[in-house]
């Protein structure tokens, strides 16, 4: 599929954007060239060279929507919280997203057997922890045990069971440990990376752990000085709703070519902004360095950057899906006795046919253009073109098509039986259900009032609320009331990484999470795709399956996705080292995506005054 531009954004390809370059020099020099597909970036982020940079000043970013929600990287499961946490913690790979594979972090090095079931890992013996303790294999096995324990609400361990058996991980030194996997396991080094398995100290969880409130254990009103990790920054200061300050973390084990210690950036300044609006108005008014813009922005923001000393990025579709989706969950709150979902309108979101109409209502040319002001693209699949090789873009697609929508609905016996505008299902009941999304996001705002008059527009009526995001949040992992919600979830090029969304045990199996066995013949078929994929080390015949999951998530809609926004960022001048690329695999957090490589990035010279 390809981007739809419109005139209005006639920028958008050629943007003039910085970048710095140089051969270790202390003063580099900034300059200009133009960009134009943003499939170029990949190509040309393989010939930049980062050069020695100076230590002092910080990154001041914003963040929208809700504060962190833990501090607990095992137990993490949303954005807010992992988009602090990925600078704090590491795993034993990272993801070399020039290369685009995974590569040495806390491991430095490893050996397979041959028949690719035991992985020896030997780990770097100049890693400290923030605190001064030494990382050891210890803390590798206590991190997988805690991973793997069922009391635990682990969001890694689904990407790291295989066909419901777990790793066994062992000491055999006290910096080496080996893994034996009971299958062959194509992503494993890949879901080693800290934002699936990050690695955490055993000397500060071993309690929590033992008494059994780990997942309880390092949440947000705990004493910063008390998370403890081996990444570039550690927590220095949380004021809630207000700000969170990362410091840079004196230990951290890597340093340049030159020998210096990194990271060059004294810390990362996290403001807490009420909505997306707000980060703009941030940005206008210099108080923050970095804003991840909307589409809507560029008319705004996009004449300012000469005058006003930054530089637009456009990096494409990003990886992830943002979507409509309906709760099916069958199951009963053992507590009050009482379904989770109104039998009436289970039977509506349980019906395939009834999933379909509504994504035939789905205007995704009025999102690309009224929200995105065209800098986004349709998506018909959760993996989309900016993923690459797994990217199947001859799924069934659903164009907007209020007549099909309508043929369907009365096919299945939904018409408007009083004549008042509204349909009624068979039983005579209104079709009519609650519709959320976080608050302060004003893309998924406006997606929902656009699906909200649509929907109304083949007699369906919506009752639109936009909810707090970690309010949202609990609903969808804890208690389960809700009717339809829009939201996102993040990716990576590699489908594997979404095992825990697919599996139909899988936690983040939103619309029926956790089922004891797949509720539906395709569930149960989609299991055994993830399962055999996860095992199968011939890529082209992973794509095979990859493929087939694709086509059966567009004909069965589980969730209806929406369009993919092109990434834009906005980012001040005043950094060195600055190489944005259109993969990156720290999913999470779309700051830690365009600044991948965070411990080489410092404030130029002649910023420092003005810092």
């Amino acid at each position: 599929m390809k981007p739809m531009l419109k005139t209005a954004l006639f920028c958008s390809a050629g943007i003039a954007v910085v970048v710095l370059c140089g051969c270790g020099s202390k003063e580099p020099k900034q300059t200009s060239r133009k960009i134009g597909n943003w499939r170029q970036w990949t190509e040309q982020a393989t010939e930049f060279e980062p050069v020695i940079g100076e230590y002092g000043g910080y990154l001041t970013v914003t963040s929208f929507g809700s504060d962190p929600k833990t501090f607990n990287p095992i137990t993490s499961n949303e954005t807010s919280s992992m988009e602090v946490l990925q600078f704090v913690f590491e795993g034993l790979t990272t993801y070399d997203v020039i290369a685009q594979k995974p590569v040495a972090s806390l491991a430095e090095t490893w050996t397979v057997s041959e028949d690719g079931l035991v992985y020896d890992f030997v780990l770097r013996d100049d890693v400290l922890w923030s605190d001064g303790e030494p990382l050891t294999a210890d803390d590798v096995v206590f991190t997988f045990n805690a991973i793997y324990d069922k009391r635990n609400l682990s969001a890694a361990r689904d990407n790291l069971t295989i066909d419901g058996k777990t790793i066994e991980v062992v000491k055999t030194g006290e910096h080496s440990v080996r893994m034996t996997l009971p299958y062959p396991f194509a992503p494993f080094l890949r879901v080693l990376t800290g934002t699936s398995a990050p690695i955490v100290p055993k000397h500060k969880l071993e309690n929590a752990q033992a008494a059994g409130n780990f997942s309880s254990t390092w949440e947000v009103d705990t004493h910063v000085d008390e998370i403890v990790g081996t990444g570039p920054f550690s927590i220095d200061l949380y004021e809630p709703s207000q700000r969170l300050v990362l410091k840079r973390n004196p230990r951290y084990w890597k340093s340049d070519t030159a020998g210096n210690q990194l990271p060059y950036l004294d810390g990362i300044n996290f403001l807490y902004i009420k909505d997306q609006s707000a980060e703009l108005l941030k940005f206008k008014s210099g108080a923050s360095d970095f804003y991840s813009m909307r589409g809507r922005d560029f008319p705004v923001l996009g004449p300012r950057q000469t005058k006003n000393d930054f530089t637009i990025y456009n990096l494409g579709p990003a990886l992830g899906d943002i979507f409509l989706i309906f709760n099916q969950n069958k199951d009963t709150n053992p507590r009050t006795g009482k379904p989770y979902v109104d039998p009436v309108k289970l039977k509506w979101f349980r019906n395939t046919r009834f999933r379909q109409a509504i994504a035939w209502c789905i205007d995704r040319e009025q999102m690309i253009n009224i929200v995105h002001n065209g800098l986004a693209q349709p998506q018909h699949t959760p993996v989309n073109e900016a993923a690459g090789y797994f990217h199947n873009a001859d799924v069934k697609k659903y164009s907007y098509n209020l007549d099909s929508a309508r043929a369907i609905l009365a096919s299945e016996g939904f018409i408007d039986r009083d004549d008042d505008g509204y349909i009624e299902d068979p039983d005579g009941n209104p079709v009519e259900f609650s519709l959320n999304t976080n608050s302060g996001n004003g893309d998924r705002e406006k997606y929902c009032e656009i699906i909200r008059k649509d929907l109304e527009k083949v007699g369906i009526q919506v009752h639109y609320a936009p909810l707090e995001f970690n309010n949202l949040v609990n609903k969808l992992d804890h208690t389960y009331d809700w009717e339809t919600i829009v939201l996102g979830l993040t990716g990576t090029d590699d489908p594997h990484n979404g095992s825990n969304v697919w599996l139909s045990s899988g936690r983040t199996h939103e619309w029926y999470p956790r089922q004891k066995s797949p509720s539906t013949p395709w569930e149960a078929r989609i299991d055994s795709i993830f399962i055999k994929a996860a095992q199968e080390m011939d890529r082209a015949k992973r794509k095979e399956l990859y493929d087939e999951w694709q086509s059966i998530y567009a004909n069965q809609l589980p969730y209806i996705t929406l369009v993919a926004k092109h990434r834009l960022f906005a980012v001040r001048n005043k950094f060195g080292n600055v190489n944005p690329v259109p993969i990156a695999e720290a999913a999470w957090f779309h700051k830690r995506k365009f600044f991948h490589n965070i411990e080489e990035i410092f404030v130029l010279p002649e910023y420092r005054d003005k810092n």
